[in-house]
């Protein structure tokens, strides 16, 4: 059974796929599409992102109700220094302890959006 966090990541990558975008996606337990920010030693793999040639345009990170903590919030900021748009993408419920995190994280670039 598909869970939450990867059907969602299959509804933002259809949409942006009919925008006529070129999407990856990670879904839970599949890292198929590395992306190797500079200066880190570690590829990462954000749950969906648009690419043109070699820019990283877009990412969005689906988080779950057991995964808006700190630790993804040290993730955040990582992705969110990879590209030009992130967009991080919580339950409805937990918005306001996203913004916290976000702005504790000194993350200054992320869109945060609800489902």
């Amino acid at each position: 059974m598909e869970s939450k966090h990867d059907k969602m990541i299959e509804i933002i990558a259809q949409r942006l796929r009919n925008e006529g975008k070129i999407v990856k996606t990670n879904p839970t337990g599949l890292n198929k599409y590395p992306i190797q920010p500079k200066n880190q030693i570690n590829p990462i793999y954000p749950d969906v992102f648009v690419q043109e040639f070699s820019i990283i345009k877009e990412i969005y990170e689906v988080e779950t109700d057991e995964t808006v903590n700190e630790d993804e919030a040290k993730q955040w900021l990582l992705y969110s220094n990879t590209c030009q748009n992130f967009f991080l993408v919580v339950p409805k419920i937990l918005e306001e302890k996203a913004r916290g995190l976000i702005y504790r994280s000194g993350l200054r670039t992320a869109s945060l959006r609800t489902y």
